[in-house]
């Protein structure tokens, strides 16, 4: 059987543990296949989150990660 969560008002779901082990990733994707939501994780993102820490790096990654977005959805 799956497991079930509520939808915030906010739109917010907390993903049951079980899951969350499985997708061993803290970024996920969602997707409309017909009559279904996938998620899947991203394994990818940008390289190591301690990055981020150093403001050197905000506009880069940033960029790159605007730039990844774009080009995902430009060539559907």
């Amino acid at each position: 059987m799956g497991k079930i969560a509520k939808v915030t008002s906010k739109g917010q779901v907390t993903i049951p543990k079980e899951i969350r082990d499985h997708l061993n990733s803290q970024v996920i994707e969602f997707e409309i296949e017909d009559d279904k939501v996938v998620v899947r994780p991203v394994k990818r993102v940008a390289g190591n989150l301690k990055r981020y820490a150093n403001p050197d790096f905000i506009p880069r990654e940033k960029t790159a990660w605007e730039k990844a977005v774009k080009d995902k959805y430009e060539n559907r």
